[in-house]
């Protein structure tokens, strides 16, 4: 099974969304789920977020590598496409396979019955960091026990 994790950059959410379940399948034995994460915009390249990286190293996990850009075939190819938000989730509809669609979610939606964003704390205070991050962390743990 593909698990591909959406945001609009690639420097945050969807990086860490993408570690996090990595952990939480390795802490389960689960060997069968291959998880990746890109963008909705092009900035390939851009080192992950600075702030973001502080506070996964806080909590254990290493937050490298760069941001890249997520492809149609990437999209299509995948089994589970989880998007951060409301609007990277119309920009996916564009790019994805009609026929693929059911293979959408938001994230708060998957992890939590929420159809809401996930706040996107680029920019914002510390705080608004950590409290994505947790929320990434919490659902993330539970998305792992489904994909079990």
């Amino acid at each position: 099974m593909k698990v591909l994790f959406i945001c609009t950059a690639n420097i945050c959410r969807s990086a860490v969304a993408e570690v996090v379940l990595r952990a939480e399948l390795q802490a389960l034995g689960v060997e069968s789920v291959e998880v990746s994460s890109a963008g909705i915009r092009d900035f390939s390249g851009s080192n992950r977020d600075e702030t973001m990286c502080r506070i996964a190293a806080d909590y254990g996990y290493e937050l490298g590598g760069i941001a890249r850009q997520v492809t149609r075939e990437e999209l299509n190819a995948s089994d589970l496409v989880v998007v951060m938000d409301c609007k990277n989730y119309v920009d996916v509809q564009q790019l994805m396979n009609y026929d693929k669609w059911n293979r959408l979610h938001l994230f708060l939606e998957i992890c939590f019955g929420d159809n809401n964003s996930l706040m996107d704390p680029t920019f914002d205070t510390e705080e608004r960091y950590r409290q994505a991050f947790l929320k990434i962390q919490d659902g993330c743990k539970i998305l792992a026990r489904l994909l079990k």
